[in-house]
């Protein structure tokens, strides 16, 4: 298992944000997700990377059937679970943002589902869910997806459609769709989530 671990002994208050779970895209590597940690204001925080094995977290699209999945899917949500319990070893869950990108984020919408705590937020940048059944997410946690609208890989109706399970669910979920993005994430959608976690 391979992450990346980056702090500053800046002082913060015991309500900001102070670390950062990143999971990269499919084809990447965990190097290449840290601009986002210092695009998101968080680079003088915990940052966690972890890296997928042969720079894939599953091998097949995650609309595909679960199954196709397996077991890479399932060895992959262990990855990020020890990242998790180590990074809450060092700061509390409401104090912890997990995000992704691409097939990162839905792993981290997975993970997050799947293991309900107080996080910060939980960001899914080109995201969605893998089901629609999953247990009460904790009332205190944020669920934001950053998606685009014409995304070719991630159809703009299914990000909708992740947002309307989670909230149906009675989770705090949020949504931006753009016109355009595929594989960027435009200034105002950082400077807002910067602002939403206190970070600006």
């Amino acid at each position: 298992m391979m992450w990346t671990e980056l702090f500053s002994s800046r002082r913060m208050s015991r309500t900001s944000v102070q670390g950062i779970v990143l999971l990269h895209g499919r084809g990447k590597t965990a190097r290449s997700v840290l601009p986002l940690a210092q695009e998101l204001g968080l680079e003088e925080r915990l940052v966690f990377t972890p890296e997928a094995r042969e720079g894939s977290w599953y091998p097949y699209s995650t609309l595909a059937p679960r199954t196709m999945n397996e077991p890479e899917l399932s060895e992959s949500l262990e990855q990020v679970h020890e990242v998790v319990e180590e990074a809450l070893k060092t700061i509390p869950a409401e104090q912890l943002v997990i995000s992704g990108f691409a097939q990162g984020a839905c792993l981290a919408l997975e993970y997050a589902l799947c293991h309900p705590r107080p996080y910060a937020a939980v960001l899914a940048f080109h995201g969605v869910v893998m089901k629609r059944r999953y247990p009460k997410p904790h009332p205190d946690t944020l669920f934001h997806f950053c998606s685009s609208e014409n995304d070719p890989l991630i159809p703009a109706w299914k990000v909708r459609e992740s947002h309307e399970i989670l909230s149906l669910l009675g989770a705090r979920s949020t949504l931006s769709l753009y016109a355009g993005m595929h594989d960027a994430i435009p200034v105002e959608e950082l400077i807002h989530i910067r602002h939403s976690l206190g970070l600006d």
